[in-house]
């Protein structure tokens, strides 16, 4: 598509030098000017660059290495596309005016894991049962995003680890996936030392869980392929990245 295409504000001429792309717009003119250096700068099939190396990277654990010559890994440029559309989703989110999207939901406090266990695999919540039949895969608590923009920084830092460690204990069934690609949607960077090692745990489970399946499940291998490119790529943990 033409990007001069549908545009509403004129931006001019302008220094594409001057554009900071990983930080959320005030005003149209801004957004506009950010869509057009970040298509100039990524591949004709994404749309936004990946944002500067800021996120928080812990010390390597010996047992990190990436096993090399993976064939189920995918293509270098699948893998950059990727990382341009999820960067591009977090953008978006964080412009949305969270305060007219987000439930008002009385969520556990923190440390109550077994309540939160029963309300995002086990039951819905009261407040969110409406959002069901838009989530065939949940009986618990699905994540819409009105239902993710309720949860406080502080709920997401919590939940990021619990749903990791309930795909340790569980796998990696489909609603935990969906949920932790919302959280990741919307967690803030930097990282928390707790929820980097947490999906730095993520993309190993990935890696494990795509290794063992059938190669016939593309669709679920590209799925966990995408946790290894957001964990790698996008949050910087670059001896995990498929090579």
């Amino acid at each position: 598509m033409d990007d001069k295409k549908g545009q509403f504000v004129d931006v001019g001429d302008f220094d594409e030098g001057s554009v900071v792309l990983n930080v959320a717009p005030k005003s149209a003119e801004q957004y506009l000017k950010q869509v057009m250096v970040s298509r100039a700068r990524c591949p004709s099939v994404v749309s936004i660059q990946t944002p500067p190396r800021q996120a928080s990277t812990p010390a390597r654990d010996s047992n990190s290495n990436v096993e090399q010559g993976d064939d189920k890994a995918p293509k270098r440029q699948w893998q950059i596309a990727k990382n341009c559309d999820f960067s591009l989703k977090r953008a978006r989110i964080d412009t949305m005016p969270r305060e007219k999207i987000a439930l008002k939901i009385k969520w556990p406090n923190i440390g109550e894991e077994t309540l939160w266990e029963e309300l995002m695999l086990r039951k819905c919540h009261p407040s969110a049962v409406q959002y069901l039949p838009l989530f065939p895969n949940h009986v618990a608590t699905p994540p819409a995003l009105p239902i993710v923009l309720s949860l406080s920084p502080t709920y997401v830092n919590t939940l990021i680890p619990y749903f990791v460690e309930w795909a340790e204990a569980e796998s990696l069934t489909r609603p935990i996936r969906e949920w932790l690609y919302a959280l990741l949607l919307v967690v803030e960077k930097p990282l928390l030392h707790d929820v980097c090692a947490a999906i730095r745990l993520l993309a190993k489970l990935c890696r494990r869980t795509r290794r063992d399946i059938n190669a016939f499940r593309q669709d679920e291998i590209l799925e966990f392929s995408l946790f290894i490119v957001i964990v790698g790529d996008y949050f910087e943990q670059k001896d995990l990245a498929d090579k």
